[in-house]
């Protein structure tokens, strides 16, 4: 749906909001690239520099879900791949 916008601009209503990709979900993609496998936040965490808790893996790839980046993988643990890299 097109509306006028307070500038006067058109905007398309129907045009999904942008995903904001922070250096957090960049670096989940490029190891999930790295390893061209299903992973779990368990792993992930397990492999990163610095500790961080299990709870911002978790946010940023269930973000990256949404954003249809990353699909779920099921399976005895919850893993996550790369769209179209299954």
């Amino acid at each position: 749906m097109k509306t006028a916008g307070g500038s006067g601009r058109t905007l398309d209503r129907a045009a999904s909001a942008p995903v904001v990709v922070n250096q957090t979900k960049q670096a989940i993609i490029a190891v999930m690239q790295q390893l061209d496998s299903p992973v779990s936040s368990i792993e992930l965490q397990k492999i990163w520099a610095e500790h961080k808790d299990l709870r911002i893996f978790e946010y940023h790839l269930s973000t990256l879900v949404r954003a249809k980046v990353v699909e779920v993988a099921y399976g005895p643990e919850l893993h996550f791949h790369l769209v179209g890299r299954a």
